[in-house]
């Protein structure tokens, strides 16, 4: 059970076999697909803020990606987050669907979108990361420290260290959506943590965004780092069908920040995809 602003939500969860691992899902709620990918240390509690609402209008599927939450390990293969999701809709007999990743969830989307434009119908990039995108400055440090940390078997600095990034800084501002924060990246076994960036296509995604066919919404916080920024500024530029907005007040996880904010825009977004895919 989920519960959502005074109303409890009844989920259907599960697990499936794909690729000799498993995959965790929650699905919830009628009428068009979306699916919600999370971030790297997290897992699909992060949609705790969202699903309520989404779901009145959407069959909405929230799963956790191989080596996070509750499902097994991480697929190797290239493709391998492709082929899960691809793997977890057929399972679902879901034909068609609008795709929503955040951060490394975005990379996900996004890859879905490229190598499966007939099933998805819309696409959603929240504070995106990029393959093959540089990674530098106030991004690369704390993640150099995360895993020094890590080698050293001290999970808890580790922890420390990666709350203290000044990508989710803001978040403590919001006392329930750190606490959940908190609560995932402590659950986390941080196991491969960097592998998330294999998750490769070939060629890469960042050669190909004009082959991008879905109606794509870029959405970025505003207080996030200017790494994202910039990646949605390319997306943007580069993504034919694509609208962008920079949500005020928020960093790196402004489904969390800001959630009836967040909904609202998807929505509308939403609708207006479901609008498009039936004419």
């Amino acid at each position: 059970m989920l519960h959502d602003g005074g109303a409890i939500l009844t989920l259907h969860n599960g697990i499936i076999d794909v690729y000799d691992s498993s995959l965790y899902y929650e699905i919830s709620g009628q009428g068009p697909g979306l699916v919600l990918i999370h971030g790297n240390m997290l897992d699909s509690r992060m949609w705790r803020f969202n699903v309520g609402q989404l779901s009145r209008d959407h069959t909405v599927i929230a799963y956790d990606m191989k080596g996070y939450g509750k499902s097994g390990a991480k697929g190797r293969h290239i493709g391998a987050a492709v082929d899960d999701l691809r793997a977890l809709l057929d399972h679902l007999n879901i034909e068609k669907t609008v795709v929503c990743g955040t951060s490394m969830g975005g990379v996900a989307a996004l890859h879905f979108a490229l190598l499966h434009p007939e099933r998805t119908s819309g696409l959603i990039l929240v504070d995106s990361d990029l393959s093959r995108f540089a990674i530098s400055g106030e991004f690369a440090e704390p993640i150099l420290a995360t895993q020094q940390a890590l080698e050293r078997g001290d999970k808890r600095e580790a922890v420390r260290i990666w709350l203290d990034h000044a990508m989710l800084r803001d978040v403590k501002n919001c006392p329930a959506a750190y606490e959940l924060l908190l609560e995932m990246v402590n659950d986390y076994e941080w196991r491969d943590w960097l592998i998330g960036r294999g998750y490769l296509i070939d060629p890469p995604a960042l050669e190909r965004l004009d082959q991008v066919t879905a109606p794509t919404l870029v959405m970025v916080g505003e207080r996030d780092l200017q790494r994202f920024h910039a990646i949605a500024q390319l997306l943007t530029r580069e993504i034919p069908n694509c609208e962008s907005l920079v949500m005020e007040g928020v960093s790196h996880l402004p489904n969390m920040e800001r959630p009836e904010e967040f909904n609202r825009l998807v929505l509308d977004f939403t609708k207006r995809c479901c609008q498009s895919d039936s004419q």
